[in-house]
């Protein structure tokens, strides 16, 4: 070929092989580049004459319209008994009547009636280039193929009278159907290529393909083509003429009972003749397709059991080349769902005492043989069921109660919980001599390649110390004793009476006893420093394992307890020598009664130290056997300090948590309010908020000029956008959605920002602030900009919402004075004048949804303990820095740090800031304390919220915050790291430290160290 792929109109296309090639042209399989859809592709011939090329290219084309045609009529009659392929694609413009022209056609389902006919008549050939890959087709070709006892051996006699029929009603509509093509009126289509070749049965649909309409032409009026040459008449001969000769090779009994119309005899392509024929065909055709009516209500009875049957499954079998026969194929699905059912029922069976686990084996094996099947999965299950039912009499023997259930497990494909069963029953007992076998099969069923029998994690461990033993006995041999010598022999003596030995125990001692592989995780640089081979691949078969313990316990630290046990399954999956999971799965049924007790508290008559004495004890039992978790560590750190004779009341400041773990705590309260009253955002928009929109994104006026306010207006206030979460409202403002006309007249989103006139000696000042920040800042990437600002005058029967209404008078109108970014000053100028005249000065800015706030995206109470990758926090936080870096060498700090006021596009990559009301501008130039102290918070309330989900200690609230209170914060905070927080490289951490620890006072260096942390993840 000279060209492996060629372009076409739609899609690029891989030749994969050649098909045919004739006097029309050549004929490849080819396959779409991206969809890798299978399909045929037919162009002109290599030809050294250009008027072959122009003949076949000419027929070619008049193929792809008569395709077209088809398809077209045949897609708005579905329940036609046959079809065309369809024209999938074609070369691009500018390759008529050149070698490059093609066409790209759907690749016809089915089987060729030949190829039916030859295998019907000899049995299946693997070497067919239609031979298909699909199993339930492959075993309708395969039963075709299968001489069956006495009966003649031939193509379904259903299938050839249905081809028949089919053909005539497709001329009866073909040749007398108007077509428009290319505004050109034809009146009907000759196929003109009648050949069995060409008829596609398929028996999935019970429908029949024609294809190659290369030969085809368009009819005119009366009936003949254009050039005179055939008439629809020729369709009728050679169908006489071909299917007489297909019919006498194939099923002559036919020809005798159809009377078929003598060939080359000029009255059999007759009208009468044709007519009396189809007659005679569709009477045929009826008797047999009432046989197949009658094959499916038989395999329908069988399947839903409405027969009492001895033997169900013979039945099934005869049904199923019955139904062949007629040329379909049974129902797999519906004789593999019977085979699980019946296998169900007979494990119910056992269950009250019957033996039945032999003929569960017997059904596994029949249905192996079922298309759709799981061979392997089924002759897993078959050997395991026949163990079982050599093993003991059925009752309540506990090894073969396990296997009975093990066998049900499998027949619901529930492979962990599976092996959970043979596990559990053989805790403390010897592995029985099928073990392994069955281990390995479970394992690639639920596994498949992830992983390999052959790399267990213990089985890695005790190669790695069958090749360390002998290195320490030639170091032994040959008196070496130095430190080498010492760290070798540590190392032997703790793989083989430590790690090795408790590996398997369901009961390993402390401290390593949880679901973690710390023990092992310890002395894998030991290992390196001696075999660096061995430790990368013990690290290699901890892998996954380690990522499951790690997602466990993540769900053990969520509180999702059902998902972790479910975890455990796949652990035990992932390293089947992990005993210690039953102990785990244990404790997680035991912590729900723990924690309800940490809730309840000591009852009536029970001492409270003794109460949380034992409450600490078997915490730490629970942490000891799956692993620690922040809200547990919490609990036992209470318990201890409580043990200690520490009063209640005094835990409330330091550890203000404990008490929504622990609310009996409050019956020892004096008069001092819960810290824990202020917890209770859920993290969602109230029923009948209104959700923000995006940004107008550029300027609306120049200069100042006048306005109006209302529908339609230059501006009109929406509902308000900061109730979507009530920290989100302002203390000097009210934030509404609006509608701002701009300089394009187009009426645009923005958030609108209005003054609270009833306090106006607390806000006036930070709008002019805000107003001159902004202006400072207006080129600034990343600071949400000003669109303009002003004033605005209601109309006297108009009002704004109050905080608790969530709408807005659609109707609400007055007067505007708009003024530039720009003109920043002049609206300063005018602030004090402005508001003694009852107007309401306002700023209008980028809209923004409340979607990308970093408290929605970053806060683990909004996103239940979901975390985002540590790549986009550090992403996140770097450009903070730059814009914080920016405006310090503008001479600005932000200080009001808050979560609330940054924005993640991510569309963009980008982070935007909003709302500066409370920042300052100093024109003197800024001390280094100020930028340290603006970094301080930037750290206590934002940057550790943004990378543990939280805000540090001590951090201010993150509602609305006044500029005394954040002058009079605190000058350093500690951060507070849970077991989530281990997903931060330990130099993460450290820098965050040391922002909270007021380390930093350049935001630039700050950036720099976030971005060589970011530099250094593993993951990057």
């Amino acid at each position: 070929m000279e060209s492996d792929i060629v372009s076409g109109q739609q899609s690029a296309w891989v030749l994969l092989k050649k098909l045919g090639e004739g006097d029309a042209g050549e004929v490849f399989l080819v396959e779409s580049l991206l969809e890798k859809r299978v399909a045929i592709l037919k162009r002109p011939g290599k030809s050294a004459f250009a008027s072959d090329v122009i003949r076949q290219t000419a027929q070619i084309t008049t193929e792809g319209k008569l395709i077209r045609a088809l398809s077209a009529m045949f897609d708005t009659e579905p329940d036609f008994g046959l079809s065309t392929p369809h024209l999938l694609d074609q070369s691009k413009p500018g390759t008529a009547f050149s070698e490059r022209m093609f066409i790209i056609i759907e690749q016809a389902s089915g089987f060729d009636l030949s190829l039916l006919a030859r295998t019907a008549r000899m049995g299946l050939f693997s070497g067919s280039d239609q031979l298909s890959d699909l199993p339930d087709e492959r075993r309708f070709l395969q039963t075709l193929g299968e001489t069956q006892s006495g009966k003649q051996s031939g193509l379904s006699t259903r299938i050839l009278l249905s081809a028949l029929n089919a053909l005539l009603d497709l001329f009866i509509r073909i040749h007398a159907h108007p077509f428009e093509i290319d505004g050109i009126q034809a009146h009907g289509i000759l196929w003109n290529d009648v050949k069995p070749e060409h008829l596609y049965w398929d028996p999935r649909r019970s429908r029949l393909t024609i294809i190659d309409w290369g030969n085809g032409q368009f009819l005119e009026i009366d009936g003949a083509t254009r050039d005179r040459r055939f008439t629809l008449r020729e369709d009728y001969r050679q169908f006489i003429d071909e299917m007489g000769r297909f019919l006498e090779t194939t099923a002559p009994h036919l020809l005798v009972d159809l009377a078929w119309p003598e060939r080359s005899h000029p009255d059999s392509a007759g009208t009468p003749a044709i007519t009396a024929l189809h007659e005679r065909i569709q009477a045929a055709l009826q008797t047999e397709l009432s046989g197949v009516s009658e094959a499916r209500r038989r395999e329908r009875d069988v399947l839903r059991g409405d027969t009492l049957l001895t033997d169900p499954l013979s039945e099934l079998e005869e049904v199923h080349r019955q139904i062949i026969a007629y040329g379909e194929l049974p129902d797999y699905a519906g004789a593999l769902r019977f085979a699980m059912e019946q296998s169900n029922q007979l494990i119910a069976q056992e269950r009250i005492g019957y033996d039945r686990m032999e003929a569960i084996g017997d059904l596994c094996e029949w249905a192996i043989g079922l298309p759709g099947s799981n061979p392997s999965a089924l002759q897993m299950i078959a050997h395991l069921a026949r163990v079982a039912g050599r093993s003991t009499a059925p009752g309540g023997d506990p090894q073969r109660i396990a296997l009975r259930e093990a066998v049900s497990a499998a027949l619901e494909a529930d492979w962990p919980v599976m092996l959970w069963s043979l596990v559990s029953a053989l805790r403390g007992a010897a592995e029985p001599n099928w073990w392994a076998e069955l281990l390995s099969a479970i394992r690639q069923q639920a596994l498949g390649s992830v992983v390999e029998d052959e790399v267990q994690p213990l089985r890695t461990a005790r190669r790695t110390l069958l090749t360390l033993q002998p290195m320490l006995e030639r170091m032994q041999d040959q008196s070496v004793r130095h430190d080498s010598y010492d760290r070798l022999q540590s190392l032997v003596r703790n793989l083989r009476e430590e790690i090795i030995p408790h590996w398997m125990q369901i009961d390993p001692p402390p401290p390593f006893s949880n679901l973690a592989y710390q023990d092992v995780d310890e002395i894998l640089p030991e290992i390196g420093a001696f075999l660096p081979e061995a430790r990368y691949a013990l690290d290699q078969t901890l892998a996954l394992p380690r990522a499951q313990v790690q997602q466990v316990l993540g769900e053990w630290q969520r509180g999702d307890f059902d998902a972790a046990m479910r975890g455990l399954r796949q652990m035990l999956l992932l390293d089947p020598d992990r005993k210690r999971v039953l102990r785990a799965e244990q404790a997680l049924h035991d912590v729900s009664g723990w924690l309800a007790r940490v809730q309840v508290g000591p009852l009536d008559g029970e001492h409270y130290q003794l109460f949380v004495t034992d409450l600490e004890f078997e915490g730490r039992e629970l942490r000891n056997q799956i692993g620690p978790a922040a809200w547990l560590d919490l609990i036992l750190e209470g318990c201890r300090q409580l043990r200690k004779g520490v009063w209640p009341p005094d835990l409330f400041t330091h550890m203000p948590l404990l008490v929504q773990e622990m609310p009996w705590l409050a019956r020892f309260e004096r008069r001092e309010k819960l810290p824990s009253s202020a917890f209770n955002g859920s993290g969602h928009l109230p029923d009948g908020a209104p959700m923000p929109g995006s940004g107008a994104g550029f300027p609306a006026v120049s200069g100042v000029t006048r306005g109006k306010l209302g529908p339609e207006q230059d501006l009109q206030l929406l509902p308000p956008l900061d109730g979507w979460i009530a920290e989100a409202r302002g203390s000097s403002a009210r934030v509404f959605g609006g509608l701002l006309r701009n300089a394009q007249g187009e009426l645009c989103p923005a958030a609108i920002k209005l003054m609270r006139m009833d306090k106006i000696e607390y806000a006036q000042p930070l709008f002019r602030e805000e107003v001159l920040v902004m202006n400072a800042l207006s080129d600034v990437p990343g600071v949400t900009p000003l669109l303009e600002c002003g004033y605005l005058k209601i109309e006297s029967d108009g009002r704004l919402p109050s905080e608790r209404e969530t709408s807005i008078d659609p109707t609400l109108a007055g007067s505007l004075i708009r003024i530039s970014p720009r003109s920043g000053q002049e609206f300063i100028n005018q602030l004090d004048p402005r508001i003694s005249e009852g107007w309401t000065p306002y700023l209008a800015i980028e809209q923004r949804d409340h979607q990308d706030n970093l408290l929605a995206l970053c806060d683990a109470a909004m996103t239940a303990g979901t975390y985002r990758p540590v790549t986009e926090l550090l992403q996140i936080s770097i450009q903070i820095c730059e814009i914080l870096a920016e405006a310090h060498c503008r001479n600005i700090v932000y200080r009001d740090h808050k979560i609330l006021h940054y924005y993640w596009l991510e569309s963009m990559r980008g982070v935007f800031v909003i709302d500066w009301n409370v920042a300052r501008l100093h024109p003197e130039g800024l001390s280094d304390y100020e930028k340290q102290m603006d970094l301080v918070q930037f750290g206590a309330r934002a940057l550790h919220h943004i990378l543990t989900g939280r805000t540090a200690p001590g951090a201010l609230p993150l509602g609305p915050t006044r500029p005394e209170e954040i002058e009079q914060a605190a000058q350093s905070y500690q951060a507070q790291w849970t077991y989530d927080d281990q997903r931060l490289p330990e130099d993460l951490r450290v820098i965050l430290e040391s922002v909270l620890a007021g380390e930093y006072n350049n935001a630039n260096t700050l950036r720099d160290a976030l971005k060589q942390s970011f530099l250094q993840l593993p993951d990057l």
